[in-house]
């Protein structure tokens, strides 16, 4: 074996620990060097994309117009009866934003069918206004109000749609029409000199005669 043989192999055998030790330093500062690369490359870095103006736009033609620009979609409905159906009622970005390449865009449409409500609580023995604020709350925009006489003043005491009496449990769109049965009590001695007869009668429980 010549010198120089002898002497590499001394070095190696002396500093083998710090040798391998730089080694994989050199090994990992390259595969780290390749990941950015390969996560830029991937993730497009530095990219950015304006997104369009979709609201107002049937959802399907929205999808299209996105996906075209590479954007991500994810969707999510409400019911507006003032909208068409499947109509892009608002979106997230908002439209002219800059965003980065491949961004999930928001959309919320206009479902195709009404939301359809189950009643989990009564609604009588309340005040017509109470009835009414918790029927809005729910969705429900059609309420009409039935007024007969009672013990009580402005009392619900029945609540229907369409005829059939609404309670817990009861599955109703949004677009029904709810009806509220609601008592009043008028003061006799003031009303009663402006009743028609027929009305008179029913409040009074007699027959009133007319001279």
């Amino acid at each position: 074996m010549s010198k120089d043989n002898t002497t590499s192999k001394s070095f190696y055998d002396k500093y083998q620990i710090l040798i391998h030790a730089v080694l994989i330093l050199v090994a990992t500062g390259i595969i780290c060097w390749l990941s950015v690369l390969f996560m830029d490359f991937w993730t497009h870095h530095g990219k950015t994309k304006v997104v369009p103006d979709v609201v107002g736009k049937d959802y399907i033609e929205a999808i299209e117009v996105l996906q075209a620009e590479d954007f991500e979609v994810e969707i999510d409905s409400i019911y507006d009866k003032e909208a068409k159906y499947g109509q892009v009622l608002a979106q997230s970005p908002g439209q002219n934003e800059v965003v980065k390449y491949g961004r999930t865009i928001y959309l919320k449409i206009n479902s195709t069918h009404p939301e359809i409500v189950e009643f989990t609580e009564e609604f009588l023995h309340i005040s017509s206004m109470h009835a009414r604020n918790l029927l809005e709350a729910l969705g429900f925009s059609n309420i009409k109000i039935k007024e007969v006489i009672g013990n009580n003043d402005d009392e619900v005491i029945a609540v229907k749609s369409s005829g059939s009496p609404v309670g817990i449990g009861t599955r109703l769109p949004v677009t029904a029409e709810i009806e509220l049965t609601v008592t009043f009590a008028p003061n006799e001695r003031m009303y009663i000199d402006t009743l028609s007869v027929d009305h008179a009668n029913m409040l009074l429980g007699d027959t009133l005669s007319i001279d």
